[in-house]
C-alpha cells in the first residue's frame, strides 16, 4: 500500500548504509523530506493550509517524483525477500530442454508481489503446501509492516492448483474441494479474509490479468471492456478522422500494446478485439 510514501526513514537509512551510501548523503535527503512544508497549488493560488515540518510526527517515505524512491524500495525489497527465503521454502522449476533448475520465492514488480509455493519433495500433500502458504502470508505481512508498509487485503487473492486424474486424463481440482483460509490485517489491525479464486480467475495486476491456469480469457475481456468504453466516448464526440487516429495512438493503442509482452492471445482473440476497436 502506497509503497513509496510509507517507507520508514530508519529502515531507509539502514538499507542505504548496507549498500554503502555515505551517512551525510542519507541525512541530507531524509531530513529534507522530514522538514519540508507542503502546500496545495490550485488555479486560485496556493493554499494557506500547510502540512509537514512536524518534529513530533515527521513525514516519512521517499516522496513521489524523488529519483531515490525506487532504489530505496528495491533495497528494502531485498531485505523482504531475504526474510521470506529464511522462513519459506522456495518453488523449484526445471526447464524442459536444458534441465536448468530455477528457484523462486516471489515475483515482484515495485509493490505488486506474487508468492509461489509448491510440492518440493514429490510427496507433499496440498495441506502441506497450504500450511507453508499461511506461514508465507504471515511472514510477508510482518516483513512489510516492519518496513513501514502495509498489505491491502482487498487487493490480495490466492489460488490452489491440484490435479484430478480419470482414465489417464487430468483436470484441475474444483475450487470447492479445498476450503482453506488465509487472513491479512488491514491498516487498522482488523483481520480480513483473503479471497480464494478458482484457477481460471484473477484480479487486475498492473493492468494485466493472468489466470493461474495460464488462460487469457480474463485479459481479453478486460481489454475488450477498455476498448468498448473508449470507443463509446469517441462516438459521442465530434473528432475528425485525423484526430480520432491521433487519439487512438496516444490512448487505447497504448493500453493494448502495454499488455502484449505478458499476454498469449490466439488469432481468434486478436480478431475479436480488432472488431470491437475498428
Amino acid at each position: 500500500m502506497q509503497c513509496f510514501d510509507r517507507m520508514a526513514h530508519p529502515v531507509c537509512s539502514l538499507v542505504s548504509r548496507r549498500l554503502g551510501v555515505p551517512i551525510p548523503v542519507i541525512q541530507c535527503m531524509l531530513l529534507s523530506i522530514q522538514q519540508m512544508t507542503h502546500r496545495v497549488r490550485t488555479g486560485y493560488g496556493d493554499s494557506t493550509f500547510t502540512y509537514g515540518n512536524n518534529k513530533t510526527n515527521p513525514l516519512q517515505g521517499g516522496g513521489q517524483g524523488n529519483g531515490a524512491s525506487l532504489p530505496l524500495w528495491l533495497a528494502i525489497s531485498c531485505i523482504l525477500i531475504s526474510m521470506m527465503e529464511d522462513r519459506v521454502m522456495d518453488v523449484r522449476l526445471q526447464t524442459a530442454i536444458t534441465l536448468q533448475v530455477l528457484l523462486y520465492i516471489a515475483i515482484m514488480y515495485v509493490d505488486d508481489t506474487d508468492i509461489l509455493l509448491s510440492d518440493v519433495t514429490g510427496f507433499d500433500s496440498l495441506d502441506d503446501v497450504f500450511y507453508r502458504a499461511t506461514r508465507a502470508a504471515r511472514t510477508w505481512e510482518e516483513a512489510v509492516l516492519i518496513s513501514g508498509g502495509a498489505v491491502r487485503p482487498e487487493k490480495c487473492y490466492w489460488s490452489a492448483i491440484d490435479f484430478r486424474w480419470k482414465n489417464g486424463d487430468w483436470s484441475y481440482m474444483p475450487m470447492n474441494e479445498f476450503d482453506g483460509e488465509i487472513w491479512f490485517k488491514d491498516t487498522n489491525g482488523n483481520p480480513k479474509l483473503i479471497e480464494h479464486f478458482d484457477v481460471d480467475r484473477s484480479k487486475d495486476g498492473l493492468g494485466i490479468h493472468i489466470n493461474p491456469d495460464g488462460s487469457m480469457h480474463s485479459q481479453v475481456e478486460y481489454i475488450g471492456t477498455k476498448i468498448t468504453k473508449w470507443a463509446t466516448k469517441l462516438k459521442h464526440g465530434s473528432l475528425t478522422r485525423h484526430h480520432s487516429y491521433i487519439a487512438a495512438n496516444t490512448s487505447i493503442f497504448r493500453t493494448i500494446s502495454y499488455s502484449l509482452p505478458a499476454s498469449s492471445l490466439s488469432i481468434e482473440d486478436c480478431q475479436k478485439l480488432e472488431t470491437i476497436l475498428y
